[in-house]
């Protein structure tokens, strides 16, 4: 019977391991994935509010004050793209 048992765990154990090493490449593929379309998203709208800053400030140059709305907004957004990739990119090198 202490067979049966025994042979029982190292089956279950297996089974947990070949789980783990199915997923853990997975896990990290996606996180590492999911980090750079985060930043891609981020760059768009870093893109986006540069242009609309462009053009309020050949509109009215810098009296009206979306103009440094929209400078902000594009730092930010900028700093969120560049962090996502570096992040994406330490990620990669760690696993």
């Amino acid at each position: 019977m202490a067979e049966y048992v025994a042979g029982s765990r190292r089956v279950a154990r297996g089974a947990g391991r070949f789980g783990a090493s199915i997923w853990r490449p997975f896990a990290h593929a996606s996180g590492v994935l999911w980090l750079q379309i985060t930043g891609v998203f981020f760059a768009l709208f870093t893109l986006f509010f540069v242009v609309h800053a462009s053009q309020v400030y050949r509109a009215a140059g810098w009296n009206d004050r979306h103009g440094v709305v929209y400078i902000l907004l594009a730092i930010l957004f900028g700093w969120f793209a560049v962090s996502s990739f570096w992040r994406a990119n330490r990620k990669q090198k760690k696993g």
